[in-house]
C-alpha cells in the first residue's frame, strides 16, 4: 500500500489551497494512508474536512532538531512513501532525512509556485542551494511557466528534464452571489498580509477612492505579520476580516483587486472568477492565462493608487459585460481535471 505524506509549512495561502485539494483527490482515489504534517494544521487548514486521514502536528520551521527525530520515527518501517513538499526551504531543511528516506524507495514530490517573493540575502543563499539539490527530487513540478522562467532565469544550472508544469484547478461553486442592486461596489482584497502581495496599495487605493468621493466599499479578508498595523491605520477605509469561508467572502464582493508585484497563477484569481467576479490585477506572471484583459477585468502594470481607481470606475462601468464573460469561461481551470494531470504519473 503506498502512503501518501503531505508536509506542509505553517501559515495559510495557495500552497494550503493546493495540499487541501490534492488530498481531497486522493481520498476520492479510495486512498486510505494519507498524513498531513504542519505546525499547527487545525489553524492552517480551518474548514477542512481531516476525516480520513493521519494529522500530525510538529514545529516544522522553527524546531529542526525535534521534528527530525519525530519524522524518522513516523517514517520507520512504512513503505511505498510518496512524500508531498510545496516549500523549497523545507526541503533543503530536511534533505538528508528525505534523501536517506528515498534510498529506501520513497519518492519526492514538490511544488514550486513562484520565485523568491522576499528577496533577501538569506533567501537567495537558499535558493541557490535549492538550485543545486533539485535534480535528486524524484517529481519537480512548477505551479506556472512563469514560475519555471524566473528559476531558469537566475539560476540557468537549475534546468532539469524531470519537471513539469500544472496548473492550479478550482471547484465551481453551485451558489453564486452576483452584482447586488445598489449604487455602491464592494470591492476586495483577499490573501496574506505580508509585503510580497503589497496590502498597504489596496488601502492607498480605498483611501484615494474615499477622499475622491468614490462610490466603492473596501474589504480586506486574510491574515498575517502587516495586519495589526495596517489595521490600525487604514480602518477608517476599509472594513478588516480574518479568513472567512470562500461563500462569506464573494457574498459581499463585487470586484477582486490583486496588488501583488508578482503572482504567478494565484487561486485569488481563480476563486474570483468562478463566482463571476471581476479581477483588477497590477501582477506580472501568468495571471493572464486566468485573466484576459477588457474582457473579465483588467491587467495593468501601475501600483499608482489614482490609476487603480480609475479602472475601477472603469469595471464599475462596464460590470455585467466583465461579469458575463466570468461566467462563461469559469469552467477553464477545472480541479478535477488539474489533478487528474498531476496525478497522472505519481499512482
Amino acid at each position: 500500500m503506498k502512503n501518501y505524506v503531505f508536509i506542509s509549512s505553517g501559515y495559510r495561502g495557495g500552497a494550503t489551497k493546493f495540499i487541501e485539494q490534492h488530498i481531497n483527490y486522493l481520498k476520492k482515489q479510495k486512498i486510505k494512508a494519507i498524513t498531513l504534517i504542519d505546525d499547527n494544521p487545525y489553524k492552517t487548514y480551518t474548514g477542512f474536512n481531516f476525516n480520513g486521514i493521519t494529522i500530525i502536528q510538529l514545529p516544522i520551521n522553527n524546531n529542526y532538531f525535534y521534528s527530525n527525530n519525530k519524522l524518522k520515527i513516523f517514517f520507520k518501517n512504512k513503505n511505498n512513501l510518496n512524500i508531498f513538499i510545496t516549500n523549497f526551504a523545507i526541503y533543503i531543511k530536511y534533505f538528508f532525512l528525505l534523501s536517506y528516506l528515498q534510498k529506501n524507495n520513497a519518492k519526492i514530490l514538490l511544488t514550486i509556485h513562484s520565485g523568491l517573493l522576499n528577496f533577501t540575502f538569506k533567501n537567495f543563499i537558499a535558493a541557490f542551494l535549492f538550485s543545486l539539490l533539485s535534480k535528486k527530487i524524484n517529481f519537480l513540478y512548477f505551479g506556472s511557466s512563469s514560475a519555471r522562467d524566473w528559476w531558469f532565469s537566475n539560476f540557468p544550472w537549475f534546468f532539469n528534464k524531470k519537471y513539469k508544469i500544472t496548473y492550479n484547478g478550482i471547484e465551481i461553486p453551485k451558489k453564486l452571489f452576483l452584482l447586488k442592486k445598489s449604487k455602491r461596489l464592494n470591492v476586495s482584497f483577499v490573501g496574506r498580509f505580508e509585503r510580497e502581495n503589497n496590502p498597504e496599495l489596496f488601502l492607498r487605493l480605498a483611501k484615494e477612492s474615499f477622499l475622491a468621493n468614490g462610490i466603492f466599499d473596501f474589504h480586506m479578508f486574510g491574515d498575517g505579520s502587516l495586519f495589526s498595523s495596517l489595521k490600525k491605520e487604514y480602518s477608517s477605509y476599509a472594513q478588516f476580516y480574518n479568513w472567512r469561508s470562500l461563500e462569506e467572502i464573494y457574498k459581499i464582493t463585487d470586484v477582486l483587486v490583486i496588488t501583488s508585484i508578482v503572482n504567478n497563477f494565484p487561486y485569488v484569481a481563480l476563486e474570483a472568477k468562478s463566482y463571476g467576479v471581476p479581477v483588477l490585477s497590477c501582477s506580472k506572471g501568468d495571471i493572464s492565462k486566468i485573466i484576459k484583459n477588457n474582457k473579465d477585468g483588467y491587467l495593468i502594470s501601475s501600483s499608482d493608487p489614482r490609476i487603480l481607481l480609475v479602472y475601477l470606475n472603469k469595471i464599475k462601468k462596464n460590470f455585467h459585460f466583465l461579469v458575463k464573460n466570468s461566467l462563461k469561461n469559469r469552467h477553464t481551470f477545472n480541479i478535477n481535471n488539474a489533478c487528474n494531470k498531476f496525478w497522472h504519473s505519481v499512482l
